[in-house]
């Protein structure tokens, strides 16, 4: 593991709060959001640049000409006046790699994630699809937008040879047949005009974002989901509960655990229930399913039991 040279520091500081409120209050000024594994990672990313210049070691192979873009230099700035630690540029442009390879979600402009060569992949798959060949250019509007969400970051993780932190399992997607077929395309695409290849593990999360294309779901009353994974695990589990409990209730709003930790309104009237791939047992006293980042019949049986 890339982390390993790290284990003999005392890491309680990589993950404090400030900091994950650092990094998401950057976020929000650029209108961004990451998941809360990928906040998490992120601190650790700067945490461990910080050791490094303690050390006297900065990480090599990046050009100190190379400009910050906007909000990595905010970041930057934010992260010097809460610490009073100052790494070297070059640090600063590698943590801006690792930015950009991380997970967004919603609310984020997906426009502000998307690249240039990204456009052309988003682009190219929309035209080869035959049951995209006669959408609105609304719903062709959208399909891109969801894209920009998972093909940007791919990019980057592909090209900066970084891993998605989480891995999904060959079950979550033996049944996704069509999805799967459709990140083919994509990851041919991607390979003709890039040399990039999808890891195994990305063509699975490029199946599940494909499953949820032109299955827009709507946001009402009554539910919060509560999940740290990447944009399209939401998506999915937010589609499946659209599916199965339709004539229940509906998803209202999506918050990471560090937010709902520091929310006001836990308790709610409007909120009927929550579910959470994460344990939220010590932090409300609302019903809960607790439930896999890819709902099985397990799942929709623990969430019946709250007789919603």
């Amino acid at each position: 593991s890339k982390y390993s040279q790290y284990l003999d520091y005392d890491l309680q500081f990589l993950v404090d709060e400030s900091y994950i409120q650092l990094v998401n209050d950057t976020c929000y000024a650029f209108e961004l959001k990451m998941s809360g594994f990928s906040t998490t990672l992120m601190i650790i990313e700067i945490s461990l640049a910080s050791i490094r210049a303690f050390e006297g070691n900065p990480i090599n192979g990046y050009e100190s000409n190379h400009a910050l873009d906007p909000v990595i230099k905010s970041l930057k700035e934010a992260y010097e006046r809460l610490s009073h630690r100052f790494l070297a540029h070059s640090e600063w442009l590698y943590l801006q790699d690792c930015f950009y390879a991380k997970q967004f979600i919603v609310p984020s402009n997906p426009k502000r994630l998307s690249t240039e060569e990204a456009e052309i992949i988003i682009t190219e798959f929309i035209d080869l699809i035959p049951e995209f060949k006669h959408i609105s250019e609304s719903e062709k509007n959208y399909i891109a937008n969801e894209l920009r969400y998972t093909i940007p970051s791919m990019i980057n993780r592909l090209r900066n040879n970084f891993c998605i932190s989480n891995e999904i399992s060959e079950k979550y997607v033996a049944h996704l047949s069509e999805s799967l077929l459709k990140a083919e395309i994509i990851r041919d695409i991607l390979f003709s005009h890039l040399q990039l290849t999808p890891t195994l593990t990305e063509l699975k999360y490029l199946a599940i974002q494909c499953e949820t294309l032109l299955k827009p779901y709507k946001k009402l009353k009554n539910v919060i989901l509560v999940s740290d994974y990447d944009y399209a695990i939401i998506n999915l589990i937010v589609i499946q509960f659209n599916q199965v409990f339709n004539d229940y209730g509906h998803i209202q709003n999506i918050m990471t655990f560090n937010e709902l930790q520091n929310s006001n309104n836990l308790e709610d009237n409007a909120i009927d229930f929550y579910i959470t791939t994460s344990n939220i047992a010590s932090l409300t006293l609302k019903p809960f399913a607790h439930i896999n980042p890819i709902m099985d019949i397990h799942d929709f049986n623990e969430i019946r039991k709250l007789n919603v």
